[in-house]
């Protein structure tokens, strides 16, 4: 099969911690692009800081493309989601957005719509069901504007400790079923799969045709290989179900962001390895 690498950086530094050099992606861009990667997924907060163009322009020097756009930082950093009930700044994240696809859209990126769904650990219960219908009411919003752009938005299910909306794959699916749309599809990362799913591999079966990205962090959210997650069973699901694409890996920063890249790099060797013995 035919895999492309991508890994998760940030051009500031931030509170969302799977993301690799923070702040800093002027000396690390030349490290990514001299270990062999395709590409780098951009975590951002706003996509109109000057800071954005400049590592776009940097990224393309070194021969990167940008896979993907990463928006958790509206939530973390400036406290704006999709399902907020405070109507001022929930508008205020569907303007965010807005201005997510049009970037995505002139890249030929994709959109995560992750932590930016907002209703985090420290949200209430009882608010659950307002939640959610402002959720829906803000795809609904900005489908359409995807639709026009030509930009896929990429739901992803994201464990019970970090929000109380769509927790595991199945959840994800009857979601994007009854959004109908052909541009709101899944992104699969194995950290919160490990979490939440009874069986990874049969999550991502049960996802088959869906799937437009992958996240691959082992079990302590450490670079694959580093933690217990069996990603040779992975490897192996993922040719069955005929998965082609970018392999996109979030992950933290431990013991360093060099050292986190490196085992990336390493893994991926051996990922590629394994996916040509099957």
């Amino acid at each position: 099969m035919i895999f492309k690498k991508s890994i998760s950086v940030s051009p500031i530094k931030t509170g969302f911690d799977p993301v690799l050099f923070a702040g800093k992606l002027e000396d690390g861009i030349p490290i990514i692009a001299d270990l062999g990667f395709d590409a780098i997924e951009l975590s951002i907060k706003d996509p109109n800081e000057k800071i954005i163009k400049d590592t776009i322009k940097t990224a393309s020097n070194y021969g990167l493309a940008i896979s993907t756009i990463a928006t958790g930082q509206s939530y973390y950093n400036d406290h704006i989601s999709l399902s907020d009930l405070n109507e001022g700044r929930r508008k205020s994240c569907i303007s965010r957005m807005a201005a997510n696809i049009d970037l995505a859209s002139s890249l030929k990126a994709v959109i995560i719509i992750g932590g930016i769904r907002g209703a985090g650990y420290d949200s209430q219960k009882s608010d659950l069901p307002r939640f959610m219908e402002n959720f829906k009411k803000s795809l609904n919003e900005i489908i359409p504007y995807a639709e026009k752009k030509n930009v896929v938005l990429l739901l992803e299910p994201i464990n019970r400790y970090e929000t109380m909306l769509i927790n595991d794959v199945t959840q994800a699916l009857n979601l994007i079923d009854e959004i109908k749309s052909e541009n709101l599809k899944i992104l699969l990362d194995t950290y919160h799969m490990n979490i939440e799913e009874r069986s990874i591999e049969e999550s991502f079966r049960k996802a088959k045709g869906c799937i437009k990205y992958i996240h691959l962090a082992d079990s302590n959210r450490l670079a694959p290989g580093w933690g217990h997650i069996n990603f040779k069973s992975i490897v192996s699901t993922l040719n069955e179900i005929g998965y082609e694409g970018f392999i996109g890996f979030e992950i933290l920063p431990k013991p360093s962001d060099h050292e986190a890249a490196v085992q990336t790099k390493d893994f991926f060797d051996l990922f590629l390895r394994e996916s040509k013995d099957h």
